[in-house]
């Protein structure tokens, strides 16, 4: 039970850093997590635990194992996945499809993590999904249809800031050197500015540097318990044995 709590732990951290855009810290904790579940033979939401990993990589660049993690994450469930895992090994397939310039693809992917979130009600990756829709819409220079995607994207992301950030940053590429539009272009520059300020504040650093110390303080503490009790049964096992 110990094991499973520390890997729900571990798996937490990697979420926290991921969200603030940590992704080597966060892939080390989801990989910290996975060893200890597999060493368990603990399963439940190993699927998302690999998804996550997934995400990370392509964040970092390692496109190739991004892909290997997800489809290994997706293949995991099979045909037991829900649609919020469809959803979200759709959208890390097509982030790294989308690092290797295999657009096509990556249009692929995005499209079905799109209608999947769209019928999970997962809306942080129904708007992820359209942010990168919406570049892809840029990229073919249909800017009418990247606005409109941007548009749903910054509805769907009303209740999570770091989503709703990155279309802001969106917005701002849509509208960069567009003399017309400078209105908009100044509109979310400054609810870039001001959201970015309001997530990524001091205190929350400080937090979660103070939660951080706080866990590995205990997981040594426990570490050292553990090893101490081992050293303490091989003693009694040596004993028993010179005794018979």
């Amino acid at each position: 039970k110990n094991d499973q709590e520390m890997s729900i732990v571990l798996n937490n951290f990697g979420v926290v850093f991921f969200r603030i855009e940590n992704y080597q810290k966060a892939l080390n904790y989801f990989e910290e997590s996975l060893s200890i579940s597999r060493a368990i033979d603990y399963t439940i939401g190993i699927e998302r635990l690999l998804i996550n990993m997934a995400q990370c990589r392509a964040a970092l660049g390692n496109f190739t194992e991004a892909i290997k993690l997800a489809n290994e994450g997706l293949a995991t469930c099979n045909n037991y996945c829900s649609e919020a895992i469809k959803s979200e090994g759709n959208f890390a397939l097509g982030l790294a499809f989308f690092g290797l310039n295999r657009i096509p693809e990556a249009l692929a992917h995005f499209e079905s993590a799109y209608s999947f979130s769209r019928n999970s009600g997962e809306d942080r990756f129904r708007a992820e999904s359209l942010i990168y829709l919406a570049k892809i819409s840029a990229l073919n220079n249909n800017r009418k249809q990247a606005i409109a995607h941007l548009i749903e994207a910054e509805e769907a992301a009303t209740n999570n800031s770091e989503s709703l950030l990155s279309v802001y940053k969106e917005f701002i590429n849509v509208y960069k050197g567009k003399e017309k539009e400078i209105d908009r272009l100044i509109h979310y520059q400054r609810l870039f500015i001001d959201l970015k300020e309001r997530i990524y504040n001091s205190e929350l650093t400080d937090n979660l540097a103070r939660v951080e110390a706080d866990y590995k303080e205990r997981w040594n503490t426990a570490m050292i318990n553990h090893q101490q009790r081992v050293i303490e049964l091989n003693e009694e096992l040596i004993q028993k044995q010179n005794i018979a």
